[in-house]
């Protein structure tokens, strides 16, 4: 299995879902505050994906 780097969009959008998860975390948002725990685990899933596939 050969890796490759993920796309910069890719790249962003894992770092935005994992401060989503990070600021759902630490404030009371009614959103953000439920769901804090799969926006992190999204943020993760979305970079394993981006370096596993090509162009992703």
């Amino acid at each position: 299995m050969r890796l490759s780097p993920p796309t910069k969009t890719t790249f962003w959008l894992s770092v935005l879902f994992a401060l989503l998860g990070i600021i759902g975390r630490y404030l009371d948002l009614p959103i953000l505050s439920d769901y804090y725990f799969y926006s992190i685990l999204l943020a993760y899933i979305v970079l394993f994906f981006g370096t596993v596939l090509k162009n992703f």
